[in-house]
């Protein structure tokens, strides 16, 4: 499954899928990330590397994405977090005037949502501009 709300992007990763060979593997969903289309406890694994950042609402795509999450199911990602340090201001300040950058979050706030929305355990490490997380929703 490959969800998005952008059909350019669902229609790269389709691309990839077929260069790699596994397009019989990949579904391509148009999907708003605050109202997910899938059934509660539906996927073992959600993956959003560099997502986060981008909604409009990080918070509702935390609890929605935890929601379509079995229970001991993972989500791993990565995103820009607005306490990574001064040096990266003047990117977050220029991706929120692009339009490219949602309102973000701190990395402690997203711990704190992750742990609201039923994790159970919550990894997060900053890098650099990033961070790095994986939460496992409560069996």
């Amino acid at each position: 499954m490959a969800a998005d709300i952008s059909t350019t992007m669902l229609a790269r990763a389709s691309a990839t899928a077929r260069r790699l060979g596994v397009a019989d593997q990949v579904t391509p969903t148009l999907a708003d990330v605050g109202d997910l289309p899938f059934e509660d406890a539906t996927f073992d694994l959600v993956v959003s590397f560099t997502g986060l950042h981008c909604f409009p609402d990080p918070r509702r795509a935390i609890e929605e994405v935890v929601r379509v999450l079995a229970p001991g199911a993972a989500l791993t990602g990565s995103s820009l977090f607005t306490d990574t340090g001064l040096r990266w201001v003047p990117l977050r300040v220029a991706g929120t005037r692009a339009g490219v950058l949602g309102p973000m979050c701190t990395s402690t706030e997203a711990r704190r949502w992750l742990r609201e929305a039923g994790c159970d355990e919550v990894e997060l490490a900053l890098h650099g501009a990033l961070g790095y997380f994986r939460a496992v929703r409560a069996a």
